[in-house]
C-alpha cells in the first residue's frame, strides 16, 4: 500500500500562513492520528489550538488549489435547479464563456436559461433536459407518483383514506401526486394558474379552488409548483391543527420556512426530517423536512427512474460535447426526439417487453423512418394518469 505523509511533515506555502497569521505548531510526539490529532498525555492546550489551526490552513490551502485545478477542466456544467449556472455565470463570467454546454434537468434552472436568452446573456448552448419526455413523464410523474406516499409514510405513518389534500400545481409532478393519494382514498383539491392544466385537473376528475378557499380545512398541504412563497405565512396562520405542510417542487422555496422562524413560535424536533411548529394557542403544525424535497429528504428514489433521467442527462452532455461547431448557438433546445426513443428503448428489456416493427409499405405509407423517430418533436405524450383504482 502507498506510504501516508504524515500531516505533520506537510507544510502550507509560506504566502498563504503569512497571510493568515498562523505559525507552525510546535513540535510534538508523532501521533498514530492520521488527521494529526495530539496524544491524550499531551495537553497543553496552546499546543492543541495551534497545530488544529494550523492544520485548517493547510486543510484550506488544498481546497483552494482543488477549486483552481477544477477551473481549468470545466468543460460543461450538468445543473439542477440552476443554482451551480446562476454561480458560476456571477462569480466566474470568463470560465462560463468558455464551457462547452450546459445540461439542465428542472423546471427553475430552465426558466433561468431562457431568461438569459431571452436577454442575450447566454453566451454558451443549454440542453433543456426537462422538457424531455423520459425526463418529464418517467422522472417527474412516475417517480413522484411513488415517493410522495413513500415519503408521507415515512415520516408521519398516516392513513391517507378520507384525507382532505390540495396539491399546489398540476404539471406532471402534481399529477403524479394526485393520483396516488387518489388511489389511497384520499379528497384532492388542486391549484393551478395555467387554464390548461386546471382544464386537464377537472377533466381528471379533482376540484380546482384558491388555496385560501381550502386552507382552514385540508389536512396535508403539498406544493408541486417550481415557484417562490407559494404557502405564505399568512397561509400558514389559518391552517388547522396538525396540518401537514411539505413540498415536491423546487428546493425550500414554495414553503415560506424563513417567516416561521419567530420568537413567539416554537420549534420542536419529533423524528429525522419532522418538525412541529407550535403557536401560542397550542396549534401546531407538522412540517416535513423544513421545506426542502420531500422525495430528496424523507424517501428513496426509484433506481430504475434514476436510470432513464441519467441517461437522458448524459447522451446530453455526449451530445453537446461532440456537436460540430455550428451546430449549436447561444441558445436553449431540446433534445432531439431521437435520443428520447432511443433512452427508452435501452430500458424496455427490464419489461421483456418486445417493440413492434413497421414493414416498408407501413412506413412508406406514414412517411417514418423504420428507425424513428416516430414522433415529430411538437408531439406531446399526454397521459391520463389519475384513472388509478
Amino acid at each position: 500500500s502507498p506510504k501516508i505523509r504524515h500531516p505533520q511533515k506537510i507544510r502550507p506555502s509560506r504566502g498563504f500562513a503569512e497571510l493568515l497569521n498562523i505559525r507552525p505548531p510546535p513540535k510534538v510526539r508523532p501521533s498514530k492520528d492520521l488527521f494529526g490529532i495530539m496524544p491524550a498525555k499531551q495537553n497543553n492546550r496552546a499546543c492543541r489550538i495551534g497545530k488544529c489551526t494550523y492544520h485548517r490552513v493547510l486543510y484550506m490551502e488544498i481546497l483552494v488549489h482543488s477549486v483552481v485545478m477544477a477551473a481549468f477542466i470545466l468543460f460543461q456544467i450538468l445543473d439542477d435547479g440552476g443554482d451551480l449556472t446562476h454561480w458560476i455565470y456571477k462569480k466566474y463570467p470568463n470560465m462560463f464563456k468558455k464551457i462547452k454546454g450546459i445540461v439542465e434537468e428542472s423546471v427553475t434552472g430552465v426558466h433561468r436559461l431562457y431568461q438569459l436568452s431571452k436577454a442575450g446573456k447566454l453566451c454558451v448552448p443549454a440542453m433543456n433536459v426537462n422538457d424531455s419526455v423520459t425526463k418529464q413523464k418517467f422522472d417527474n410523474l412516475y417517480c413522484c407518483r411513488e415517493s410522495i406516499l413513500d415519503g408521507l409514510k415515512r415520516t408521519t405513518d398516516m392513513m391517507f383514506g378520507g384525507k382532505q389534500v390540495v396539491i399546489c400545481g398540476y404539471g406532471e409532478v402534481g399529477k403524479g401526486c394526485c393520483a396516488a393519494l387518489k388511489a389511497m382514498g384520499s379528497i384532492v383539491y388542486v391549484t393551478e394558474i395555467d387554464p390548461i392544466c386546471a382544464l386537464q385537473a377537472c377533466m381528471d376528475g379533482f376540484r380546482l379552488v384558491k388555496l385560501n378557499e381550502v386552507i382552514r380545512q385540508v389536512d396535508i398541504v403539498i406544493t408541486c409548483t417550481g415557484n417562490k412563497n407559494v404557502v405564505t405565512r399568512e397561509h400558514l396562520d389559518r391552517m388547522k391543527n396538525s396540518c401537514i405542510v411539505c413540498n415536491m417542487g423546487h428546493s425550500n422555496t414554495e414553503i415560506d420556512v424563513a417567516s416561521l422562524r419567530t420568537p413567539e413560535l416554537t420549534w420542536e424536533r419529533v423524528r429525522s426530517q419532522v418538525d412541529h411548529v407550535i403557536w401560542p394557542d397550542g396549534k401546531r403544525i407538522v412540517l416535513l423536512a423544513e421545506g426542502r424535497l420531500l422525495n430528496l429528504s424523507c424517501s428513496t428514489v426509484p433506481t430504475f427512474v434514476l436510470s432513464i433521467t441519467a441517461t437522458t442527462q448524459a447522451l446530453a452532455l455526449i451530445e453537446l460535447y461532440n456537436a460540430p461547431e455550428g451546430r449549436y448557438k447561444q441558445d436553449v433546445y431540446l433534445l432531439p426526439k431521437k435520443m428520447d426513443e432511443y433512452v427508452a428503448s435501452l430500458h424496455l428489456p427490464t419489461f421483456d417487453a418486445h417493440l413492434t416493427e413497421l414493414s416498408d409499405e407501413q412506413a412508406k405509407y406514414l412517411g417514418l423512418n423504420k428507425n424513428g423517430p416516430f414522433k415529430p418533436n411538437y408531439y406531446r405524450y399526454l397521459l391520463l394518469c389519475c384513472n388509478v383504482k
